[in-house]
């Protein structure tokens, strides 16, 4: 039974519970209600969610520790240090946005507001990704009972224009410069060359390619496995890949091949020369026994960019490799089905969606031969 009480010229009601985890009694409270019957009826409201499984502990919970806690339960361990590191970052922003605001007290809103005023200062799809975060949170929330609307439903994805993914990839005349350029360069110990070229011909991730061990490569078949990341920055260990799509086993040209077989010679001769024993077999360990950084892949990709004659404006980073990869297979009539596999996207929406400026053009172009094939039945 609640306890309805006058503080002041406001109601509070007061809830005591058994906490089946601890087995104490405890309660949960709220105070502000401008008259007796408003505080009556929130308070049956709380004692029927109650009788419908809800967990009282949870009621008075803040949207801030609640996140943190979904996080730990749900994503740390599961995805790679780059999207757990954006989940603890959207963890501290509503932390500095909402301090010590109960879960249940946010409202739709107080919440657009937050969500406007982030997109202020961050790119359209920063607050994207923030606010699929919150919501994924609110469901689970939702199914415990601590709250039982969406104030994330149909919120508008605000925020400035990031840059295009049309802008991330180079030409064809630019990769073959490019290519022909750090070719001049791959001779080991030097690595980075090597990672350059794998990269622009798999379209795999940077961590993807520094995870590349000699067991991943089957020479018989023109093949490498992707199946793990590494932590190039801090553990020095493999590490779970970005999402459950992400492993595959995919083809390389002969240039890849080659360009592998040449490596594994040159270091096999360095490691017997000098005594060196990797029991890991990473593909690309440098010379002083670690995997480059992304950082120092881009400083290397940046100079061979520069060196083919390719503007600053248009120079783009190891990621955009991977985009470089993609754009130049669509443009050149590539399954959709087949890039996406390839890629390791999750499905073909993801792929038509961050290439649709391409497929733009591929369906003009397939619209124009349809038209000829059509002309000449008659």
């Amino acid at each position: 039974m609640a306890e309805i009480k006058k503080r002041g010229s406001k109601w509070q009601y007061r809830i005591f519970y058994n906490d089946p985890q601890s087995g104490k009694q405890r309660s949960v409270s709220k105070s502000g209600f401008a008259a007796k019957p408003a505080a009556i009826a929130a308070a049956r409201e709380v004692e029927v969610n109650m009788s419908h499984g809800a967990a009282l502990a949870l009621l008075d919970v803040t949207f801030a520790d609640y996140f943190d806690q979904w996080i730990k339960d749900t994503k740390l361990g599961h995805y790679s240090r780059g999207t757990e590191n954006r989940y603890k970052a959207t963890g501290r922003l509503i932390r500095e946005h909402f301090p010590g605001e109960r879960l249940r007290d946010v409202n739709r809103r107080e919440y657009t507001a937050f969500i406007l005023n982030y997109g202020k200062t961050h790119a359209r799809e920063s607050v994207k990704k923030v606010n699929s975060y919150v919501r994924g949170m609110i469901r689970d929330a939702m199914a415990e009972h601590v709250m039982y609307s969406d104030f994330t439903l149909n919120i508008k994805n605000t925020g400035q224009p990031g840059k295009d993914v049309a802008e991330k990839y180079l030409d064809e005349t630019q990769l073959t410069a490019l290519l022909t350029e750090t070719k001049k360069h791959m001779h080991y110990p030097a690595v980075t060359p090597y990672e350059i070229l794998i990269g622009a011909l798999t379209g795999a991730r940077y961590e993807e390619v520094a995870a590349l061990t000699w067991d991943r490569v089957n020479w018989d078949t023109s093949e490498v496995t992707l199946d793990r990341a590494y932590d190039y920055a801090k553990t020095k260990q493999f590490k779970p890949m970005k999402n459950q799509y992400s492993p595959r086993t995919i083809r390389i040209n002969s240039v890849a091949l080659n360009a592998l077989k040449e490596l594994r010679i040159q270091q096999n001769k360095f490691y017997l020369k000098h005594q060196v024993r990797d029991d890991v077999g990473l593909v690309f360990r440098g010379l002083n026994g670690d995997v480059p950084t992304n950082t120092a892949a881009n400083k290397f990709l940046v100079a061979y960019e520069r060196a083919a004659g390719i503007s600053s404006k248009e120079q783009i980073t190891f990621h955009g490799l991977r985009h470089t990869h993609a754009s130049y297979l669509i443009s050149h009539g590539a399954n959709i089905g087949y890039v996406s596999k390839r890629l390791g996207h999750k499905n073909i929406a993801v792929t038509m969606e961050v290439y649709s400026h391409l497929l733009q053009g591929a369906q003009q172009s397939e619209e124009t031969k349809a038209m000829q094939l059509l002309d000449g039945i008659v």
